[in-house]
């Protein structure tokens, strides 16, 4: 039996987050000096307005830390940044940052890197927020940078009607360079949406970008209809390598999780087309160096007064109750295993090939 090294993401309604570590302290991954930070894309419905400072960088530090925010690319058509702000310990430091900034197009290079240093460790996060939609991500310095990722995904979903329009919604990757003349390599699960700097990429197929410092490239899976809330068009354990280390940023532009209808409730005065059941999830993804065989998660608490989920086949909902915990493996025949309820031992999950993921609805 094979115990391979593995990533294991939980998802809960509405969030993505990292929760088990096992080969670096936690200190060295959320605290640095220098920082290269990007936005992936908010795709919110016409109705869900963003909110007074949708887009923020969130700085935190320890000691008091003179913090620098500013525009590496060459060339950019967002107004560049430019500017000294200084931490207080334990104060968290909001700065706006415009939606010029959010990255929108596929496989377009775009100078949206926003570059953040300081005089001394300091923690760096990102906020977006729209009604509707909302989402934060802890970024790592650049010295926890890697050269070799897999992305953590979901699959091709929709809201609306026939009448009014579907409206669907792939998932998204975006990458960020700090150093001039990066290379980046990605193999696809599924086929891609394509763009200015190549056309669509096939499945297991593979294309390289070179990026210059401070510019972004995002990939968004290919809108494929009869794939719909399918995990055929689930980009999740697409493979990424660089010549230099990078920055990915990866999730979904607005899903939900799990299954969704398009439309909720299906009938009555409130009835509405089901864009509120749906967010732009995602994360930064930890470098294959900084995989491990051990992770333990932390559930969501619910309150009393949620609406459990049951599923049901007559509103199309999936059974939402408990976790959604992600697994990909990095290498093939990798076993997954998880503590029995009683503490007796340990029950065999599933096996894993290489870059494949798996879910599993953890009540």
């Amino acid at each position: 039996m094979m115990r391979a090294t593995l990533f294991v993401l939980m998802v809960a309604l509405g969030t993505i987050g990292a929760v088990g570590q096992t080969t670096r302290s936690t200190t060295l991954i959320t605290e640095g000096r220098r920082y290269m930070v990007a936005f992936p894309q908010v795709w919110a419905a016409p109705t869900e307005k963003p909110l007074s400072q949708p887009m923020l960088l969130l700085l935190t530090a320890r000691d008091t830390t003179a913090v620098r925010v500013s525009t590496p690319a060459t060339y950019t058509d967002a107004a560049r940044l430019d500017k000294e702000y200084k931490i207080l310990p334990g104060v968290v430091t909001k700065v706006p940052i415009s939606i010029a900034y959010m990255n929108v197009e596929s496989q377009t290079r775009k100078g949206y890197g926003i570059s953040v240093t300081g005089n001394r460790p300091f923690s760096v996060g990102t906020q977006q927020a729209w009604n509707g939609n909302g989402e934060t991500a802890q970024h790592l310095p650049v010295e926890s940078w890697g050269t070799s990722y897999y992305s953590m995904n979901f699959y091709l979903d929709r809201y609306g009607t026939s009448a009014t329009g579907y409206k669907y919604r792939p998932s998204q990757i975006l990458i960020i360079a700090s150093e001039d003349s990066t290379i980046v390599t990605y193999t696809p699960t599924v086929d891609t949406e394509g763009g200015i700097e190549g056309p669509s990429v096939a499945k297991g197929a593979s294309q390289s970008v070179t990026l210059m410092r401070g510019e972004t490239f995002l990939i968004k899976s290919k809108v494929e209809e009869n794939k719909l809330r399918d995990f055929s068009s689930d980009l999740s354990g697409t493979y990424i390598t660089s010549t230099k280390p990078i920055g990915v940023v990866s999730g979904h532009t607005k899903g939900a999780i799990m299954r969704m209808p398009d439309f909720l409730p299906p009938t009555g005065m409130f009835a509405a087309e089901a864009h509120f059941v749906r967010n732009n999830v995602h994360d930064v993804m930890y470098p294959t160096t900084l995989a491990g065989t051990s992770f333990v998660t932390v559930p969501v608490m619910y309150t009393p007064t949620r609406v459990v989920g049951q599923g049901s086949v007559e509103y199309g909902i999936d059974d939402d109750r408990g976790d959604v915990i992600r697994v990909v493996g990095l290498e093939d025949g990798t076993t997954v295993r998880t503590r029995r309820r009683d503490g007796s031992g340990f029950l065999t999950k599933f096996i894993l090939s290489q870059g494949r993921n798996s879910t599993r609805n953890i009540t």
